[in-house]
């Protein structure tokens, strides 16, 4: 606990809508996740979701491949990423309308100080 309480305040000290993460305990769980009632405490983040990486990559490459109006990167280094814009480790920014950042544990550096 002491580790995901770190964790936590390190997301509220970089992140802004981090501050809005609350602990809730089993009732509250309960009334959101019936399922996770088990629990004595958790984290909640309003406006969290769960992307399982791994499948969204192997769908996502072959269907955006295939749209010529979808620009696909694999494999390519960045320094940061803010809304629309990547900024990639060669000195190039480019602009999207939608970024998704799926490199799990590869982006625990914007976490770090």
């Amino acid at each position: 606990m002491p580790e995901l309480e770190h964790f936590i305040n390190t997301l509220r000290y970089k992140i802004e809508k981090a501050k809005e993460i609350k602990l809730l305990n089993s009732l509250e769980i309960a009334k959101i996740e019936p399922q996770l009632d088990i629990h004595s405490q958790a984290f909640y983040l309003k406006e969290e979701g769960h992307l399982d990486s791994q499948r969204f990559i192997a769908f996502s490459t072959t269907y955006f491949d295939s749209i010529e109006d979808i620009k696909w990167r694999e494999y390519t280094p960045i320094k940061r990423l803010e809304p629309n814009r990547v900024f990639l480790e060669s000195g190039e920014v480019e602009e999207f309308d939608w970024v998704f950042d799926t490199r799990g544990l590869g982006a625990k550096s914007i976490l770090e100080t």
